[in-house]
């Protein structure tokens, strides 16, 4: 499958902001994940104000993998 989406890039910050929501942020239906007026941007940003540091922590991993593989690539 496609690989994780990087958060420092413009044009994949969205789909990491959606995926970080899908997999962290509790829910059942999409409805659950943000508000119909929300941005994904918001909904992530509320989720990143209450989520535990553990989640922080797991997230800011999956972008070390993406710096790890620009290093050994130079």
């Amino acid at each position: 499958g496609p690989g994780l989406p990087r958060r420092d890039r413009d044009e994949t910050v969205v789909r990491f902001k959606r995926l970080m929501l899908i997999l962290f942020k509790p829910w059942r239906l999409a409805a659950d994940l943000k508000t119909a007026q929300q941005s994904w941007e918001d909904a992530y940003d509320e989720l990143m104000v209450r989520c535990p540091a553990e989640y922080k922590a797991k997230m800011a991993n999956m972008q070390v993998l993406h710096e790890c593989r620009d290093g050994r690539d130079d």
